[in-house]
């Protein structure tokens, strides 16, 4: 399957989709965001209607005190016949703003301010869409598919798209997502010809994981795992994860785009700093287990985080939270990466108490953390390739995810990730 990525990620932001709305981003209409909002609404109004009470007020996710679009999950597999029913009136609203919008994308009303007319037209042609993130798992999922597949067959006058829901709806599909960016770096440079164990890294503003995947480069087919070390379920060999960073540490850097005093910014790299040593740290104990277990690991990692980023490598744009992170501070990930995992310097969350093999403890940001002594094997020649975690989520559904399925057909891929906010891509697609 030879798949190339067409645009870069950044749909959320795709206006003019509703009248009514002019306004209205497309992230504000298809998301985990979207979908809270809708419930919160609806309470409102029922609660009006019916002396108060509300619907999805009674089915609080574990841990949360107000609704979120879990809520509304919960209520529609209650069994609850009315609670069923508000739910299915709120995924209803939300599954046909996703059809009217990628209609309006498709014929080129719905757009970005600074879109090309190129880029415009780029998004036209459709031939399948693929929904993934958090909001298109289980049921709720099939259902909401099953309406944007009848908007799109009621009407004969727009052309059918095929709607798949995607196979990996969480956040297994960022790390692999992240090999299968990797994978044509592996095969251009000739390092793996069939099996390939590879790392991929899923960088998140709240959380990094890094996971290793046994590969059939061929088949793209993924080798089941016999036993997963971490606390992943999935097809990892490995797989582990940290907080990227005290969220409330990274507050003050919300707008990428603001001048920051001199204080600040030396604050921010800080962080930067720290955070690049995070991912690194993981990707030392990766590859020390490949080692341990006398697997030969690709020197190509992938790495899916947000933002948009150039064809250099490079973070352009969309990197809230994440100080100095972009191409107008004069530093690039992979680079960075490379630098950090070759100078032999770790950083290692404690797990449970602490370690004999401890160098010290400290207390950072309210985190609890170890220093845990180099083993003073400085790992050269590893290269890290960055791309946008939206389109690493759709890699992972299209080349993982549909590759068995008999009826996919040549053409553009559209893929949407509606979680927290809507990650998404374009891609184009050889079976």
């Amino acid at each position: 399957m030879d798949i190339a990525i067409l645009g870069n990620g950044q749909i959320w932001d795709v206006t003019k989709i509703r009248d009514d709305r002019p306004e209205a981003v497309f992230e504000d209409l298809f998301s985990g965001r979207s979908l809270k909002e809708r419930a919160l609404a609806f309470d409102r109004q029922h609660a009006a209607d019916h002396g108060g009470r509300a619907i999805f007020g009674a089915f609080l996710e574990e841990g949360k005190t107000s609704v979120t679009g879990r809520s509304v999950t919960l209520a529609f597999e209650s069994g609850n016949e009315e609670a069923v029913s508000a739910a299915q009136t709120v995924l209803d609203e939300m599954a046909v703003d996703c059809a009217r919008a990628v209609e309006m994308v498709t014929k080129g009303t719905a757009v970005k301010e600074a879109w090309t007319e190129n880029e415009k037209k780029m998004w036209q042609d459709i031939r399948c869409l693929v929904i993934g993130g958090g909001v298109s798992r289980g049921e709720t999922g099939r259902y909401i598919i099953e309406k944007i597949t009848g908007y799109f067959r009621k009407d004969p006058k727009l052309r059918p798209i095929d709607v798949f829901q995607g196979r990996y709806p969480g956040k297994e599909s960022g790390i692999l997502g992240a090999v299968a960016y990797a994978v044509p770096f592996i095969l251009h440079e000739g390092e793996f010809s069939q099996d390939a164990c590879i790392i991929g890294i899923d960088f998140g503003r709240t959380e990094l994981g890094v996971g290793v995947v046994r590969l059939d480069l061929r088949m793209n087919k993924i080798y089941p795992a016999p036993s997963t070390q971490g606390t992943a379920e999935g097809p990892f060999l490995f797989y582990k994860s940290v907080s990227t960073y005290d969220p409330d540490a990274l507050l003050p850097f919300a707008d990428a785009c603001r001048e920051y005093s001199e204080e600040e910014r030396a604050r921010g790299i800080e962080i930067r700093t720290e955070i690049v040593r995070r991912i690194v740290d993981l990707t030392r104990e990766a590859i020390d287990f490949t080692k341990a277990e006398g697997l030969s690991v690709s020197r190509n990692i992938g790495v899916g985080s947000p933002g948009e980023v150039s064809k250099d490598n490079w973070l352009v744009s969309s990197t809230q939270y994440l100080p100095f992170f972009q191409e107008k501070d004069g530093f690039r990930l992979g680079d960075a990466l490379r630098r950090t995992l070759e100078e032999g310097e770790g950083f290692t969350p404690l797990d449970n108490g602490s370690s004999d093999d401890a160098v010290g403890t400290q207390s950072e940001n309210g985190t609890e953390v170890e220093r845990a002594p180099s083993n003073n094997d400085n790992i050269t020649g590893f290269n890290f390739h960055i791309v946008n975690d939206g389109i690493a989520a759709g890699l992972a559904n299209i080349r993982f995810g549909l590759a068995s399925q008999e009826e996919m057909r040549e053409g553009r891929y559209m893929f949407l990730g509606p979680g927290s906010g809507l990650g998404g891509g374009l891609f184009y697609v050889r079976p």
